[in-house]
């Protein structure tokens, strides 16, 4: 388990946002699972998990897909990300944030050399910077002299506990 704390140590408020970056090497035999998490945005577009237009994403597809999307949900307190297959996965679970990313990119970026990856992201905000997560009033702010503390556990996961598609 990772625990986490921000002290504010200065006189006046401090505003600020948190994520988690853990970039995940996936084939596409792994599959993503979800909970507390159901309602996500990507950009402006909210969408229900796991089905982004015509695209199940739990489903981890190929370098070859040409796919990139980032996405958001506040999630609610205990969520959970998980990339599980028949070998095994990793789970990350939460306590503290309120907000959850999901960063795919299946050959979808950047656009010289592009990359396969999976980032599941616990996060203060749905917004991937501070002027975003102002902007939409998620931004955290820390009183003079106060401390918030969250934590995000990491647990691997035996083979084949659960179904998923």
């Amino acid at each position: 388990m990772a625990a986490y704390a921000v002290t504010n140590t200065s006189p006046a408020a401090f505003t600020y946002l948190w994520s988690q970056h853990c970039l995940l090497a996936t084939t596409p035999q792994d599959r993503i699972a979800l909970s507390g998490c159901c309602t996500m945005t990507a950009g402006d577009l909210p969408y229900i998990w796991p089905a982004y237009r015509e695209r199940d994403l739990r489903v981890i597809g190929p370098a070859s897909d040409g796919f990139a999307l980032k996405s958001y949900a506040l999630s609610s307190a205990g969520g959970s990300a998980e990339i599980v297959n028949p070998r095994g996965g990793i789970q990350f679970s939460w306590d503290g944030v309120p907000a959850f990313g999901l960063w795919l990119s299946y050959g979808g970026w950047p656009a010289v050399d592009p990359v396969h990856q999976v980032a599941l992201e616990p996060t203060t905000a749905s917004a991937d910077h501070l002027c975003a997560a102002e902007a939409i009033g998620q931004a955290k702010t820390l009183r003079p002299q106060a401390t918030h503390r969250w934590s995000v556990r990491m647990t691997l996961t035996s083979p084949n506990r659960r179904t998923l598609v």
